[in-house]
């Protein structure tokens, strides 16, 4: 396609589809004291990854898991009452661990199947931060972000091919209709695939924090994981990126995540059980 205005066209009406797909959830407001406490802790030494042995590995995972699956079904509950069926909706809930997979990065799809992959179990500086990975991926499954997400694509697919045919049109070439139709598809759910990622992202950190803490693991861990990521990206040479970089990819990490994860910390210090609903 010969037309360069169908992916920008393509991108934004995606986006304007896609809005209505919102969290439903507040995140705690950010103030001049989370970031200084966040400030405070970069100044600390970031303890190290634990390196755990290949051999290792699969027993932490499931220790973990174990714990947060049982801490998830009682956050649930405690969220959206008996009548969700929280038990028998987690029971489908499955936990791959993928141990001698370099990747650095842990997902859930569409079965509510969460793999972890070797790399993060090993990267890790405790079984708290491995928790906090899992509880993280437990909350897009209990917010059903995946589901939306791929509405998402699907939706901004159509309306990128519907743009992308009236441009096409309009230059009254024959193959324009078609190019059209197949770049604005192509761009259109690639916007939609990220429109709100960030939100989601957000919103599962904060569930999981509660999640984290109800199975009696330290709620710092989850700023401590993103902090020692953060720093170790600074020194990952090229080509060991493919591996080391790919949970920055599905999980962009930044300040301002942090400083939302020491907000909700404070939150649950102060006696939260619960996170704060949008009415």
């Amino acid at each position: 396609m010969r037309n360069h205005n169908i992916p920008p066209l393509a991108a934004l009406a995606a986006i304007v589809l896609c809005s209505c797909a919102g969290t439903r959830m507040h995140m705690p407001k950010l103030t001049p004291v989370t970031r200084a406490d966040m400030e405070e802790r970069f100044k600390e030494r970031i303890p190290p990854s634990l390196n755990t042995p290949l051999q290792e590995r699969e027993r932490l995972a499931r220790n973990a898991g174990s714990n947060i699956h049982g801490a998830a079904i009682r956050v649930c509950v405690r969220l959206f009452g008996p009548e969700h069926n929280c038990a028998t909706r987690l029971s489908t809930y499955r936990l791959r661990v993928d141990v001698k997979n370099s990747l650095t990065n842990a997902y859930i799809d569409h079965r509510n199947q969460i793999t972890v992959f070797g790399g993060m179990i090993k990267r890790v500086g405790r079984e708290d931060e491995l928790a906090a990975v899992l509880a993280h991926e437990y909350s897009h499954g209990l917010m059903n972000h995946v589901r939306r997400k791929m509405r998402n694509v699907a939706g901004g697919s159509l309306i990128g091919m519907a743009v992308g045919a009236a441009v096409g049109a309009a230059l009254e070439d024959p193959n324009s209709v078609g190019d059209g139709m197949a770049s604005g598809a192509r761009i259109g759910g690639s916007a939609g695939s990220l429109v709100f990622s960030e939100a989601m992202e957000n919103e599962a950190d904060h569930l999981g924090l509660f999640i984290l803490n109800e199975a009696g693991y330290d709620p710092t861990a989850f700023s401590h994981l993103w902090m020692r990521l953060l720093n170790e990206r600074r020194f990952t040479s090229n080509k060991d990126k493919k591996n080391t970089l790919m949970y920055f990819r599905t999980h962009p990490p930044h300040k301002e995540r942090i400083q939302k994860l020491i907000a909700g910390e404070k939150m649950i210090q102060a006696g939260h059980l619960r996170p704060l609903w949008k009415r």
